[in-house]
């Protein structure tokens, strides 16, 4: 089998992981409702935490990451396991399948959440380093202003670079990191338009009173 076919088949495996979305599920099986016309009608774990609690959005988060782990995970021995060098790409693009798979679900009418946790699982197995540098960015930005999009946005905007830091040469990867945190920042356009305004609701581990 070529190179380029293993790669589509990781790609295409990770999409139909991908497009398994928990907060969907989780919120018409224990809620009645959908999570996408609730809160912000993101289909992620932070609007499920406004919307259904807690123990759902640890639920949701920990799903939505064992999606990309698990995509990339058949990626890299699909591509020849430990040793091989096209498994580097493997994991990528099982992964980017699954984040594909995860914003646009083939079983939920193309409409999903953000990608984000996905594409951290991705990161997991592919470069602890590269998770490491973008979780610290989410987490200087997300703390600091308690805007969790704002963090994120930030987080997909850092992965090119540290493509380019870590893994400099691999030209095909760092295009497929551009296309990933250009998809994430794409898909919260939505809260870059309230950012700008002012508009946008700030995380809270406690409601307001």
């Amino acid at each position: 089998m070529q190179d380029w076919m293993k790669l589509l088949i990781a790609a295409v495996i990770g999409y139909v992981f991908g497009s398994f979305n928990p907060a969907i599920l989780f919120s018409r099986l224990f809620a009645g409702k959908d999570i996408r016309t609730m809160g912000s009608g993101n289909a992620g774990s932070t609007n499920v935490y406004r919307n259904l609690g807690p123990k759902f959005a640890l639920a949701v988060l920990l799903c939505d990451l064992l999606k990309g782990v698990l995509a990339a995970v058949v990626g890299h021995f699909l591509c020849g396991g430990a040793g091989a060098e096209l498994s580097l790409y493997g994991r990528f693009a099982g992964g980017l399948g699954a984040v594909l798979g995860h914003a646009f679900p083939l079983w939920h009418g193309l409409r999903g959440g953000k990608g984000v946790v996905t594409a951290a699982g991705m990161l997991l197995v592919f470069d602890w380093r590269v998770i490491a540098v973008m979780f610290l960015v989410f987490l200087v930005f997300s703390v600091s202003t308690r805007y969790i999009s704002l963090g994120s946005i930030m987080a997909a905007a850092a992965l090119p670079v540290c493509m380019l830091i870590f893994h400099f040469g691999h030209w095909l990867m760092f295009g497929e990191a551009l296309l990933v945190g250009g998809l994430v920042i794409w898909l919260h356009r939505t809260n870059i338009g309230r950012l700008v305004k002012g508009c946008e609701s700030k995380f809270y581990f406690k409601q307001k009173k």
